[in-house]
């Protein structure tokens, strides 16, 4: 087995163990989503992985659940003497000065659908992190070498050990759910997968 064969192995195994404690965890509990949105950002600025945070941000204008699931997120770091990413720190204090203030509509507490697609934008985000893989599968020739594949790889796994998976086992489902965790999450009413001609060229 390759080195390559082994980082795929590890990022699965990874993938695998994540989705065994996010089905274990309760549901529609306010701190579980804190929990997930602090793993969405876990990896943003590092090299493969998107900055999910400033999404985050822009989304918690017209969502209440967003919005205090960030301001309890901001909470907790301060209270564990954590660092605040920067972006995070600028909008908690706009927050207190009253510059920005909490949608006055929407649900008030997260219900299952979102936690399970905060959980899967996270993933995804580690993934891409961990093996510096492409994320769409039209973006390779190979198999199994995009994120999306790789995590419907683990989630196949999963769910043959025990009995179902929170979110899909084929690639094409995979794909079509995280466009989903997107225009929910992160308010992309119109994200959409990339043609294959709007991905860079590789060298011949």
């Amino acid at each position: 087995m390759t080195s390559s064969d082994d980082n795929l192995k590890r990022a699965i195994d990874y993938a695998v163990a994540r989705i065994g404690v996010f089905q274990s965890s309760p549901l529609k509990s306010s701190a579980h989503l804190n929990s997930l949105i602090y793993k969405m950002i876990a990896f943003d600025g590092t090299e493969y992985a998107e900055d999910i945070l400033p999404q985050l941000l822009l989304r918690s204008r017209n969502s209440k659940v967003i919005f205090r699931a960030l301001k309890y997120l901001a909470a907790n770091l301060i209270a564990e003497h954590n660092p605040l990413p920067r972006e995070l720190e600028m909008w908690l204090v706009n927050v207190l000065r009253h510059q920005i203030e909490e949608p006055n509509y929407g649900r008030t507490g997260p219900n299952k659908s979102i936690l399970e697609q905060s959980f899967l934008l996270g993933l995804v985000n580690a993934l891409r992190s961990i093996t510096g893989l492409p994320m769409w599968i039209r973006e390779t020739q190979k198999q199994n070498s995009s994120v999306l594949e790789l995590l419907a790889l683990a989630s196949s796994d999963f769910k043959k050990t025990n009995g179902s998976s929170p979110i899909p086992i084929t690639p094409k489902a995979m794909e079509k759910r995280f466009i989903q965790a997107r225009q929910l999450v992160l308010g992309q009413k119109d994200f959409k997968s990339p043609k294959k001609n709007e991905f860079p060229q590789e060298d011949a």
